[in-house]
């Protein structure tokens, strides 16, 4: 009767620590569309590769970094998703503090990307 009884509590326990994972500091969703629609990020990969890339406000994304690339960009809820051509979509979070951007991984909190954001396409 021990062993029965302790078994839900160990699923409890087994679930409740897979769901605590680290919560990652973001900017709500709605302050990130309306910072990155109509605006280009210039900055770095984690790698310290250079980037840019534009934010279509309908919804493309443009950019180079070692060559040139396109895809889409969509946000949802809190987290950016991007889909760039031939690859699976990444979603992620972002850190906007005032002209500054941090994109971060959403489980771990991990810095992806990072640049300032500068209105219009600078990136052709």
């Amino acid at each position: 009767m021990h062993i029965a009884r302790s078994i839900p509590f160990f699923a409890l326990a087994t679930l409740t620590a897979c769901l605590s994972l680290p919560q990652v500091a973001r900017t709500p969703g709605a302050t990130v569309q309306q910072m990155l629609s109509g605006a280009s990020v210039v900055g770095a990969l984690a790698d310290g590769t250079s980037y840019c890339e534009f934010h279509d406000p309908g919804g493309l994304v443009v950019g180079r970094d070692t060559e040139v690339y396109a895809g889409t960009w969509r946000m949802n809820g809190d987290s950016i998703c991007y889909t760039y051509t031939g690859e699976a979509t990444d979603c992620q979070f972002v850190q906007i503090n005032s002209t500054r951007a941090v994109f971060v991984d959403m489980l771990g909190g991990a810095t992806l990307s990072q640049g300032n954001i500068v209105p219009g396409n600078v990136c052709s």
